[in-house]
């Protein structure tokens, strides 16, 4: 892959940093380097017009096809479902990008099975140019067996730009480690992630189990039975780094106990890629993925972990050792430039039958 020009919505990377900041330093890494278009700079370009907000949809449309003949964009690439149902003029873009024949990477960050419901209620299933790429085998089964031709499964890379072990910064870094208290000591124990009832729950048996834990994602946490051990928000990129190498044990809890569990999910891969052990639920596809050791940090329940946490601080030996293995074999084959070569194959197909 190399000499694209990708177009990439705004609300995609403020809705999902978490994949989409990394996703573009894997296209970065790629051997030629891409031209890269937001939307934001699209509305700079077009700032004098009553460009989207406040504009026809007529409007909206001929600057698009303005844009898209200008600039030669190839295709898009946009995370999850928020953007495209929940942004007016993301929904109306890619609309134009079907109308257009432009090929888009949906990235369906989707463990969800509700999500099924909101893919039929918005026609997806004849959308003829957007690839959806899963991480889950399970979504990607029950894609198809309603109809959905265009179904990539894909494991979810890692930026080793962004995630790495402290002592081993790339020169090519984005991000230092951050010197602050609130993201380095006090605790052994720490978990990033938003609020959930299913969280709460496991957390507060960890807490209550004596570990020293600290919890860091949406203010939600205020107001939860974690409250004093609350540390704020975690900036995906320039803080989350910092806590994965600060911490002795890292958690991967699940949202809710009915989502899928067949993936690699960049909680996993991202703080793995780190060298820190990580204790994640039990999972098939990522001991295929990583190998053997990585069963060192499985747990089959939220009511072993706080007894599993206390074992790893105790004798680190095998978590640690699982830990390395994990993060070397991350970071040879599951960076994001490497997770987009895998896709991209599907992807060129269409641009080379549409051109």
């Amino acid at each position: 892959m190399g000499g694209y020009n990708v177009l990439i919505p705004d609300s995609s990377r403020d809705l999902h940093p978490e994949m989409m900041l990394p996703i573009m330093d894997g296209l970065q890494q790629l051997e030629e380097v891409p031209v890269v278009l937001s939307m934001e700079a699209i509305r700079d370009m077009y700032k004098h017009t009553r460009y989207v907000s406040h504009g026809s949809y007529e409007i909206f449309q001929f600057y698009v096809n303005d844009l898209f003949r200008k600039h030669n964009i190839d295709f898009g690439i946009s995370i999850g479902l928020s953007a495209i149902l929940e942004d007016g003029s993301i929904h109306e873009l890619h609309h134009l990008m079907e109308e257009c024949s432009i090929p888009n990477l949906l990235f369906l960050n989707a463990r969800d099975p509700r999500v099924l419901e909101k893919l039929d209620d918005i026609g997806a299933a004849n959308w003829e140019y957007t690839h959806m790429v899963c991480s889950s085998r399970k979504m990607c089964s029950l894609l198809e067996q309603r109809g959905y031709r265009r179904v990539v499964h894909a494991p979810l890379g890692t930026s080793t730009r962004i995630f790495h072990p402290a002592h081993s910064a790339p020169d090519n870094a984005p991000f230092p480690q951050r010197d602050d208290e609130r993201l380095t000591t006090g605790f052994d124990v720490s978990f990033v992630g938003n609020y959930s009832v299913n969280r709460e729950r496991v957390l507060n048996a960890v807490k209550s189990s004596g570990v020293k834990l600290a919890v860091f994602g949406d203010p939600n946490w205020q107001d939860s039975e974690l409250s004093d051990v609350y540390r704020g928000p975690s900036n995906y990129l320039q803080e989350t780094n910092t806590v994965y190498n600060n911490s002795l044990v890292s958690l991967d809890i699940p949202m809710h106990s009915g989502q899928f569990s067949d993936y690699l999910s960049n909680r996993v891969s991202d703080c793995l890629a780190t060298g820190c052990v990580l204790l994640t639920p039990r999972n098939d596809d990522v001991l295929a993925l990583l190998g053997p050791e990585a069963a060192d940090l499985m747990y089959d329940s939220g009511e072993v972990l706080p007894e599993l946490i206390k074992s790893c601080i105790a004798d680190p030996s095998a978590s640690k050792q699982a830990a390395l293995l994990a993060s070397a074999r991350l970071q040879d084959q599951f960076r994001w430039d490497r997770c987009l070569s895998r896709v991209m194959p599907n992807l060129e197909m269409c641009l080379l039958k549409h051109a």
